[in-house]
């Protein structure tokens, strides 16, 4: 707040005409200089920093820099309200803005007015965005606007007569309205009265071969009242039927009405000689395909072949991959052909008639041949670095203890 009363003291300052340099006056930034400019040495309250001092409140007297909150005049009006002062801005709000004893000057406020449209005499008020309005027009004390209607008048008091939009229009049973092919239309204010209901749908007798509800009863063709022991028959393809006479087509086959074959109203209704379930096609890859059926213009058809690899169940050997544990297909309706695996970790992931030596599987070693482990050898026994079937493995008798011989690869 400081900062600003020093920027309106010097304003203060150039408009009293004071002579001197602003050096003079404010010397060494805002410290106060020696001379005093100001050619009275009275002060008045500025509350609302308008720099209009209460012109109702006494001058005070003081040196050389004014106190804070204070200016040289004594000329607002009303000094608790920042937009009012001398020279302001004159609006319509009862007061007296500008402080030239008038009040809403130049508005008329009180004089006799004709408002606008139906709104009728009264008098000239303030409105409430500083203006000025006749107190009947809407807004005013005596607001006599109403609601738009279709005569030819400006009711509302808007300057503008009927303007009122389509309106839609239903000229039919009310019962029918939005049912079957029946549906509203719309009609315009022309010269004070409704016009005609333009692109309304209303009843008419139902055509029993259309497909449509004409009298918009909610039942349609065969399913109407009014189509009873008409010919010729009603009933269109896809609709059940017991014989051909009953149809339009006059084909009657697999309980629905078509143009020929075995007829439908959805792919379920098809026999089941129109679909093949998922078959496995390549073994080796896990694809397959399966047929599904199709009702087209209500007619059964077989689709082409669709990508379906679930027929490759998990009984399907995809690989024999030799020491290496054979692979098969999962049955998934998605599948990617199986890679052999070509490594190993361990024994489990050989073959069961071969072992894990670093990382290649290989194959389990008949009696008699070296070991080093008993999953080495097929008879999974390895003693003497020998594979045997039980007990003391030999190649020969001289890998027995003494006496013993050599039989089968073990000492006997």
């Amino acid at each position: 707040m400081r900062s600003r009363f020093f920027g309106i003291g010097l304003a203060v300052l150039i408009a009293a005409g004071t002579t001197g340099s602003a050096q003079e006056i404010f010397s060494d930034g805002f410290e106060w200089g020696s001379t005093c400019a100001w050619s009275n040495d009275l002060w008045y309250p500025d509350a609302d920093y308008d720099l209009f001092g209460d012109d109702q409140a006494s001058g005070v007297p003081s040196d050389c820099p004014p106190p804070f909150g204070m200016v040289d005049n004594n000329l607002d009006c009303d000094d608790g309200e920042e937009f009012v002062y001398p020279g302001a801005f004159e609006i319509c709000d009862a007061q007296d803005n500008n402080c030239d004893d008038q009040v809403d000057e130049g508005f008329g406020t009180g004089e006799q007015c004709d408002g606008v449209g139906e709104c009728g005499l009264g008098v000239v008020e303030c409105d409430a965005g500083g203006g000025s309005l006749c107190s009947t027009e809407p807004g005013g004390s005596s607001d006599q606007s109403s609601g738009e209607v279709c005569d030819g008048l400006d009711n509302d008091c808007d300057g503008l007569e009927d303007d009122l939009g389509p309106l839609a229009c239903y000229t039919g049973p009310i019962s029918t309205l939005d049912v079957g092919v029946c549906s509203s239309g719309t009609q315009n204010c022309e010269g004070g009265v409704w016009g005609p209901c333009v692109g309304e749908v209303l009843p008419t007798t139902e055509n029993c071969w259309d497909g449509d509800d004409n009298d918009c009863d909610a039942s349609t063709d065969c399913d109407d009242t009014d189509c009873l022991g008409l010919l010729p028959p009603c009933l269109f393809s896809g609709q059940p039927c017991t014989a051909s006479v009953d149809c339009l087509s006059n084909h009657c086959q697999n309980t629905f009405c078509c143009a020929s074959g075995d007829c439908c109203s959805q792919p379920s209704d098809c026999p089941a000689a129109y679909s093949l379930a998922p078959t496995c096609t390549s073994g080796s890859t896990c694809q397959g395909h399966r047929v599904d059926a199709v009702c087209t213009t209500n007619i059964c058809g077989s689709s082409g072949p669709i990508d379906d690899d679930s027929g490759c169940g998990p009984g399907t050997l995809a690989e024999d991959c030799s020491l290496y544990p054979d692979l098969y297909c999962d049955g998934s309706v998605v599948q990617t052909p199986p890679t052999c695996s070509s490594s190993c970790a361990e024994d489990n992931d050989c073959d069961f008639i071969a072992h894990c030596d670093d990382t290649t599987c290989e194959a389990d070693l008949p009696d008699g041949s070296a070991c080093d482990e008993a999953t080495d050898c097929l008879s999974s026994h390895c003693d003497n670095d020998v594979c045997c079937a039980s007990g003391i493995c030999c190649a020969d008798s001289g890998d027995c203890p003494g006496g013993m011989g050599c039989v089968s690869f073990t000492c006997v």
